[in-house]
């Protein structure tokens, strides 16, 4: 079954402790006779369960009741536990409570309307991932318990944890690297003449330092074993933090046919009537971090300030080389009431363009820093990042807080692979994670969803500037992070002294809730309202 479902009827997590499996207790312990020479008796009746095991593999209790129950179970890998337990005529959620299992259980529809029922398993009782060298592949030969470690719900015990993801997937291939390429930070102790010997005997060479973080990135010769000089990096007494340089992406486009010039997004989250209470000010600036700005647009021209090219080290504004970065751009501050175009969400305030992404969409997580890093230090109020890389970095996650810091409104895509996928930066502490919804205030079945994501916000069919002077339809979670940087911009131009986490926390308390009620996987804390996020006294 596909994850890319519409799932209409509910959605809940709940967290057990973990608790060694078959040892449930005196009075499971002494199970009488009765259960049968075979030790084991299962009955599934509508949606009541009679389990009664002695010593039963636990993986075969689920396929069981997969098949009896026309059930999917995914979970993140097999296990040998042998199960004693005697329960009779419960549902589902009080088994899996007696087993001590972690679990996300979600009823809801297939596409052409039929039920459809998913349970999320973490047999081992850890809602971390697994550490690297983990047999990921072998799993049991029944269709219903399908083997898929990267489609597990997020069950953290806080949102966003600093550590969460901190344990990394080496065997997705959605990670990206730079190659031959490390991110260092040496010991405040190290002195340069050590740094330097270090670096030698690697054959290392400094590619820039980030000296905000301490950070130097180095490149090593072609053919190197990056493993092992990471190791060596790594267990040298000069070295606080060692990790490979990471790829972050442009999510994929999902581009529509043309359609009306109406820009739906605006009235459904009512930013037309924002405007009576601001549009945006020239003293708000944000800064799109990305593939660079079409400066010659007519509906960008007047909106632009000077920004930066990380990749050449150049002040200016970055031409535009790929066409994300200006439809970014203008969803958040295309000018407005000029006769023509686009109006942008904020199209009063200034856009910083910083360029960190090539032609192709692609850079490396140092350049994303530099990025963070300049539009902080040179006064951005809030920096749209619509883009990500699955891989968690400690690195990122400093760039992030130093932009944190300095009052700034980090805003970021959930990604575009429709399944429960943590992206970075957005599932970092102090960045607005925000998923893509529809005319009808659906979620976008594109949209990566899970406990990070924080907003949601219109990114299906949204009109906005292309290079050359043009307009065009696209869809993503990057148009509906850069519509939320916008909503942020309006926010901070009617309240100027407020903090960006009150601006965080107003833009949430303001949503409309979709979904499930209260604050869900798929939809954050709901659909963001300019008007109530104007309105808002909070």
């Amino acid at each position: 079954m596909s994850l890319q479902k519409r799932y209409l009827v509910s959605f809940f997590v709940i967290l057990i402790p973990a608790v060694v499996l078959g040892a449930f207790g005196p009075s499971e312990a002494a199970l009488p006779d009765a259960v049968g020479s075979s030790r084991y008796q299962l009955q599934v009746e509508r949606d009541l369960i009679t389990l009664r095991a002695r010593s039963v593999p636990l993986m075969q209790i689920f396929h069981d009741i997969a098949e009896a129950s026309d059930m999917q179970v995914k979970f993140r890998r097999s296990s040998d536990a042998l199960v004693t337990v005697d329960k009779r005529g419960v549902k589902l959620p009080e088994l899996l409570k007696a087993l001590s299992i972690n679990y996300a259980y979600i009823e809801g529809s297939e596409r052409d309307g039929s039920p459809s029922k998913m349970l999320y398993l973490l047999p081992s009782g850890s809602a971390e991932s697994p550490q690297e060298g983990s047999d990921m592949s072998a799993g049991p030969s029944h269709p219903a318990l399908a083997m898929d470690p990267y489609s597990l719900p997020n069950i953290p015990a806080s949102r966003k944890n600093a550590h969460s993801g901190s344990a990394q997937r080496s065997a997705d291939p959605r990670v990206e690297r730079v190659p031959n390429e490390l991110l260092i930070r040496f010991s405040p102790q190290a002195t340069a003449e050590q740094i330097a010997a270090l670096n030698e005997a690697s054959a290392a060479s400094v590619v820039k330092q980030i000296p905000q973080l301490k950070i130097y990135r180095l490149s090593f010769p072609a053919g190197s074993d990056m493993d092992a000089v990471k190791q060596r990096y790594a267990e040298s007494s000069l070295i606080q933090k060692v990790e490979p340089n990471y790829v972050a992406r442009i999510p994929a486009q999902k581009v529509n046919d043309p359609k009306s010039g109406e820009q739906w997004s605006l009235q459904k989250a009512r930013v037309p009537e924002a405007w009576s209470i601001s549009a945006g000010s020239p003293d708000v600036v944000v800064a799109v971090v990305d593939t660079g700005v079409d400066a010659e647009h007519p509906d960008l021209a007047h909106q632009l300030q000077q920004g930066y090219d990380v990749l050449t080290g150049t002040q200016g504004i970055p031409a535009d080389d790929n066409g994300h970065g200006t439809q970014m751009a203008a969803i958040i501050a295309a000018e407005g009431n000029n006769a023509l175009g686009v109006a942008g969400v904020s199209w009063k305030s200034r856009i910083m363009p910083i360029k960190v992404l090539d032609a192709s969409g692609a850079g490396a997580y140092a350049d994303i820093m530099e990025g963070l890093i300049y539009a902080a230090d040179h006064g951005a109020d809030i920096i749209n990042l619509s883009l990500g890389g699955y891989a968690y970095s400690e690195a990122m996650r400093d760039a992030v807080q130093y932009a944190h810091d300095k009052n700034v409104v980090i805003v970021a895509g959930a990604g575009n692979d429709g399944g429960n996928y943590p992206i970075y930066p957005a599932a970092l502490p102090g960045v607005l994670g925000v998923t893509a919804t529809g005319e009808a205030d659906e979620k976008w079945s594109y949209s990566n969803f899970g406990s990070f994501v924080d907003l949601a916000a219109p990114g299906v069919g949204i009109l906005s500037a292309t290079v050359g002077g043009g307009y065009g339809y696209a869809s993503g979670t990057s148009q509906a992070a850069a519509f939320v940087s916008g909503v942020a911009a309006l926010v901070k131009a009617a309240n100027g002294t407020l903090t960006n986490t009150q601006i965080e926390d107003r833009l949430q308390a303001s949503a409309d809730d979709l979904g499930a009620s209260g604050r869900d996987v798929f939809f954050g804390a709901g659909r963001v309202n300019a008007l109530r996020a104007l309105s808002s006294r909070r």
